[in-house]
């Protein structure tokens, strides 16, 4: 059985995944003039909820008393205290479980006392190397009244929809139901991708925001779902439109040889673009859909057929 290299970083862009797809849903479900931040305040905030993202692909995986995801994110939410304060709930939302002998059982029910003295008893009773440089810090940055305030709206959402249960869970919301079953998933990535898009000019040199206006995104989905309520086409990929062709990588290629015999040496390029970006999206389109392959091998003959029949009437 092959393992993975070490620089496998599969479950880590899984995770920058799930994050979209929660940045996703609160803009499906915000208001118009709001604003979503991403990876600002916490993963995801909106305009009262900073929420920490924590998703694992095992659908048994537990949130132990000692496990980092919860003391990473009250260590973040310390760290950031005035920036915490401004909002009324402070969130680790999470695809792990919670057990019913857990500490974290029942911690939203609890006050913020009773929730300093579950957090008091896990530490008395051992803290382990991997959260020792949290709780560490958690007990020394700040003193206890503003750690009671921060646990007064720190809440666990645990046992949330992992990535294939969310895209379901997404797709069936009131925001598609004019939308073709068939044709949901596509509109979500599109939306996806216009959000993942707004983080494409944030670099160390451009410093900026990575925020969501809803006004914008919601103007975007009402534009765009239109080309998605057709139930018999799947509209196709717009992000490689602009893509440009290496004409040194093409210039042995069948198509590039038969525009140069017939001295139609200014379409070169243009016809490399198009070459390029159709096997492109058709790579897109297969990896999300491998069905879609045999839908394009029929086009492709009818296509061929077409413009066989066109090329005798020209030459007739």
């Amino acid at each position: 059985m092959p393992t993975k290299q070490k620089n496998d970083n599969t479950l880590k862009f899984l995770g920058h995944l799930y994050q979209g797809m929660i940045a996703l849903e609160y803009c499906l479900d915000g208001k118009e003039g709001d604003c979503i931040k991403i990876e600002q305040h916490g993963d995801v905030a909106s305009q009262d909820e900073q929420v920490e993202v924590k998703s694992h692909i095992d659908p048994k995986h537990t949130l132990s008393d000692r496990h980092i995801d919860f003391w990473k994110t009250l260590k973040n939410f310390v760290e950031n205290y005035e920036i915490s304060m401004e909002y009324s709930k402070l969130i680790l939302l999470t695809t792990s479980v919670i057990k019913e002998n857990s500490k974290w059982n029942k911690w939203n029910e609890k006050t913020k006392e009773e929730k300093f003295e579950v957090l008091q008893k896990i530490i008395d009773e051992k803290i382990t190397e991997t959260i020792r440089p949290f709780t560490d810090f958690i007990f020394d940055k700040i003193n206890k009244c503003k750690l009671l305030k921060i646990l007064d709206k720190f809440s666990i959402k645990y046992g949330q929809h992992r990535i294939k249960e969310k895209l379901d869970y997404i797709s069936n919301k009131p925001n598609f139901d004019i939308i073709p079953k068939k044709n949901r998933k596509h509109l979500i990535s599109n939306l996806l991708g216009y959000i993942l898009s707004q983080a494409c000019e944030l670099d160390e040199n451009n410093k900026g925001n990575w925020e969501i206006d809803i006004t914008e995104f919601k103007e975007r989905l009402r534009r765009t779902a239109k080309s998605y309520i057709n139930l018999s086409v799947v509209p196709l990929p717009t992000q490689f439109e602009n893509k440009k062709g290496d004409r040194t990588v093409y210039e042995d290629y069948k198509f590039v040889e038969a525009i140069k015999e017939i001295n139609y040496e200014k379409q070169i390029q243009q016809a490399i673009d198009y070459f390029l970006q159709a096997n492109t999206t058709r790579n897109l389109l297969i990896t999300d859909d491998y069905r879609i392959a045999e839908d394009l091998e029929n086009y492709e003959i009818q296509l061929i057929k077409s413009l066989e029949f066109k090329k005798e009437e020209v030459l007739i």
